[in-house]
């Protein structure tokens, strides 16, 4: 039987403006709806990550099979939901920070947690974007 080797562990960050216009209800909505969408296609691809929404920005960090990865960062830059798609970060991982967890959020929704608490949850994101200290779990 052929052996299969272990696909390497890619690590993508990125920022964009969002093009979601509207009143925050429908924003919101939007998000929603690219949440659910998103998590079922990750799940499928093997990729895992969290993706943020503020002040009409998206930042993501995603994780997963450098083909896959590739694929979807195609599919991002096609999507009319953002501009200025600018990667921050590409590099290889050797272990997930987001095991287990095909798309985390955080965003201003009436689930967020009291205003400056989503603070440490950003600083750690970008510590594992720099690939510095331990992971983060869902």
């Amino acid at each position: 039987m052929p052996q299969t080797l272990p696909q390497t562990l890619h690590r993508l960050t990125y920022f964009s403006r969002s093009l979601l216009r509207g009143p925050a209800w429908f924003v919101e909505a939007e998000i929603e709806r690219l949440r659910h969408t998103s998590e079922a296609r990750n799940r499928a691809a093997g990729i895992t990550g969290s993706l943020l929404f503020n002040d009409g920005c998206f930042a993501q960090i995603l994780e997963g099979p450098a083909a896959a990865l590739d694929r979807l960062f195609a599919a991002i830059c096609a999507d009319p939901r953002h501009s200025h798609v600018t990667v921050l970060q590409e590099v290889t991982a050797t272990a997930r920070a987001f095991p287990d967890t095909p798309l985390s959020y955080i965003g201003p929704t009436l689930t967020l947690p009291p205003r400056g608490a989503a603070v440490p949850l950003f600083e750690r994101i970008e510590q594992v974007a720099r690939g510095e200290g331990p992971s983060i779990s869902r």
